[in-house]
């Protein structure tokens, strides 16, 4: 019976809980990139693939290894934020900056952009910004560049690197606070706190928990799965429903 617990424990929870784990250290190393550490690998990328201007994400570039960390890009925007100085690591319309996603603050002006994958200095090199776009543009469209054009006039461009921050508010990564946003939050059930709270012995909560979870192969659980055995095959546990083996374990001597 240990032995059946602890394999279904290996089978579902922990894979999911290693990727992520995964992708907390991998992100790390973007981090890292877009702030331009003073790391020989980042000053190496940034000259191989980035030294005209573009950014990760708008092609694939680089090694296996880069590119499976560029996989991850829309993951670590998803948590950061840039305060913008010369603007050079910063999208004009996919990235938050000044508190919002241009693409998504105005749709109607980005279907008539030329680039969509300028960064802001470069955009704000361009001069005028009609320039930017295909005309004539559309009555919203035009409304929409004008609210632009004043959020851009209120960026000062200097010679210092742009500063990524994070939902943490803090413009220090953790790779522990990567993973808790990567998790997310579940309710969970408050069955499960008493379960892990009570005096019972471990391998009794082990085993509720996985009552709890509807992971025990019963009869009725492998029926549901469509899985049509023979008699002989099942085991003496599977022949019966979770009651029953709810009932067996409690009058199992301690």
């Amino acid at each position: 019976m240990t032995y059946v617990i602890y394999k279904y424990i290996s089978m579902f929870p922990r894979n999911v809980v290693h990727k992520t784990q995964n992708e907390a250290l991998l992100i790390k190393h973007l981090h890292k990139f877009f702030n331009k550490e003073d790391i020989p690998w980042v000053a190496l990328i940034w000259e191989k693939y980035y030294g005209n201007g573009k950014l990760p994400g708008t092609s694939k570039k680089g090694s296996f290894w880069w590119r499976d960390i560029t996989k991850l890009l829309s993951k670590y925007k998803g948590m950061a934020q840039v305060s913008i100085n010369n603007g050079s690591t910063c999208l004009l319309w996919d990235d938050l900056w000044e508190g919002e996603v241009p693409r998504q603050k105005f749709p109607e002006l980005f279907s008539f952009a030329k680039d969509k994958h300028l960064t802001v200095a470069q955009s704000i090199n361009q001069s005028p910004l009609h320039s930017l776009f295909h005309l004539p543009l559309s009555i919203q469209a035009h409304s929409q560049m004008l609210i632009l054009q004043q959020k851009m006039r209120s960026v000062i461009i200097s010679e210092e690197q742009d500063k990524w921050t994070y939902i943490w508010n803090s413009s220090k990564f953790t790779v522990k606070k990567a993973y808790r946003h990567l998790s997310g939050s579940n309710v969970v059930h408050q069955a499960f706190n008493w379960l892990w709270a009570s005096s019972c012995q471990t391998k009794h909560k082990v085993f509720f928990w996985l009552v709890l979870k509807d992971r025990i192969s019963t009869r009725e659980l492998l029926r549901r799965k469509n899985m049509q055995l023979q008699d002989y095959i099942f085991s003496r546990i599977c022949r019966r429903t979770a009651y029953h083996c709810i009932k067996k374990e409690l009058k199992r001597p301690k």
